[in-house]
């Protein structure tokens, strides 16, 4: 363990550097009810997605921005994002997320609230859309047209919301937004407590070690 002083001074560095506030996580929770299953009609359970789905699951949206990147003009109050975008959800039993950061991309209209249309698919497999309505005390007037940094969140609550997910021209799922959440960012100075926590109880780990 003769680099752990060397390591320690670069990690109390690394804390010493503010955190880049400009990405932002939004997540949402959303309930399913309804599923239609084409061909077929509505129905409380389907496997089509390779995972047991059912009306009253939850699925957990996330879509993620660079406040940095300002909203491009197109038509009247509304704005586009689409460079430094991403978007995924996760199912009650799915093994995992699913990425739809493929032609992901984000609509939003300037309102009384702010209006937000998301978009964006997994290529030929599924695709995904989230329609809401964000209500600010403020009312909300975007600042050069970039959408909302982690603490400006804090003003809103969701109002009237949709989502659908379609996969393979063979499922659809629809649900309405339960809550949400912006996800913090740690500090860097929690990177660091990490990692030296875990490399004193290596180092504590090898001295117990008989020679």
């Amino acid at each position: 363990m003769r680099s752990l002083p060397a390591v320690c001074s670069l990690l109390i560095a690394i804390a010493a550097t503010p955190a880049s506030a400009y990405e932002v996580t939004v997540e949402y929770k959303v309930k399913v009810n309804k599923l239609l299953v084409y061909g077929t009609g509505y129905v409380q359970h389907s496997d089509l997605l390779g995972f047991d789905l059912s009306v009253g699951d939850v699925v957990t949206g996330y879509f993620i921005y660079d406040t940095t990147t300002p909203l491009i003009r197109d038509g009247h109050d509304m704005w586009m994002l689409y460079e430094n975008f991403q978007q995924s959800v996760v199912f009650e039993n799915a093994p995992g997320p699913i990425d739809l950061s493929y032609h992901a991309g984000l609509r939003a209209w300037e309102l009384d609230v702010l209006d937000i249309n998301t978009h964006g698919s997994s290529g030929p497999d599924g695709q995904a859309t989230l329609a809401t309505s964000f209500v600010d005390e403020g009312p909300y007037r975007p600042l050069n047209f970039y959408l909302p940094a982690e603490n400006q969140w804090s003003n809103f609550s969701p109002s009237l919301s949709s989502f659908n997910y379609y996969h393979q021209g063979e499922l659809e799922v629809v649900g309405n937004m339960t809550s949400f959440r912006v996800v913090p960012v740690p500090e860097p100075s929690t990177y660091m407590m990490l990692a030296v926590g875990g490399m004193v109880l290596l180092a504590a780990r090898r001295k117990r070690r008989p020679s």
